[in-house]
């Protein structure tokens, strides 16, 4: 990965509360729309994994109201798992907020 799309990414993430240090950001290159990246943390020795997907605005032209769609269909599904006796964090999408309370994040250049 070049360094400009690294540093563009880690920016991304830094407008998260996620804790730790990131130790690598690896392209999942399966998909054929947005782009997708498995962000490794350390946290105190510890590895948690995330998913970061960059929606792609040329297809989806509103990609906010996509996001809203996402945690609508989410939190949906989430309260059925409850209802159902499943285990909501293993088994439905959890999406983070950002440090300021939103579904998603802007890269400068508004992407």
């Amino acid at each position: 990965m070049d360094t400009a799309l690294y540093n563009k990414l880690c920016n991304i993430l830094n407008q998260y509360g996620f804790n730790g240090t990131v130790e690598e950001i690896k392209p999942i290159t399966v998909g054929h729309i947005n782009d997708t990246f498995v962000v490794e943390y350390d946290v105190e020795g510890k590895k948690e994994k995330y998913l970061l997907q960059w929606i792609n605005h040329n297809v989806f032209k509103k990609p906010v109201e996509v996001m809203e769609n996402v945690v609508g269909v989410t939190e949906h599904i989430k309260k059925k798992v409850a209802e159902a006796g499943g285990d909501t964090e293993r088994e439905v999408l959890t999406v983070f907020k950002t440090k300021t309370g939103k579904n998603y994040a802007l890269a400068e250049d508004g992407g």
